[in-house]
């Protein structure tokens, strides 16, 4: 099986969020915003996977890298000329977050 790269598909988004939010629990941003560990823990997978969700709804292409069957990374890049995601976005994303 070894190594793979796949395209990321919506369903994966929640486990990528995951990913994503353990390898950031730590981060000094995350430490300031969520001094609290139990609730960096809780909060941080649902932010990271609300990001990806905003990201790919804005056209961003997100690619993950397996590792005998198991996500073990990720990557969301966007087209040529396309820019960040407009706040109208990110503001549809917020009733996840509660």
């Amino acid at each position: 099986m070894g190594t793979e790269l796949k395209i990321l598909t919506t369903e994966l988004l929640p486990e990528s969020g995951r990913l994503s939010a353990t390898a950031f629990r730590q981060d000094p941003a995350w430490l300031h915003i969520l001094p609290d560990e139990e609730d960096r823990r809780r909060i941080t997978p649902l932010v990271q996977t609300a990001l990806l969700k905003v990201e790919v709804a804005h056209g961003g292409l997100p690619r993950g890298a397996f590792i005998e069957g198991r996500l073990a990374g990720f990557a969301v890049w966007f087209p040529p000329g396309l820019g960040p995601a407009p706040l109208w976005r990110w503001a549809l994303r917020l009733p996840e977050l509660g």
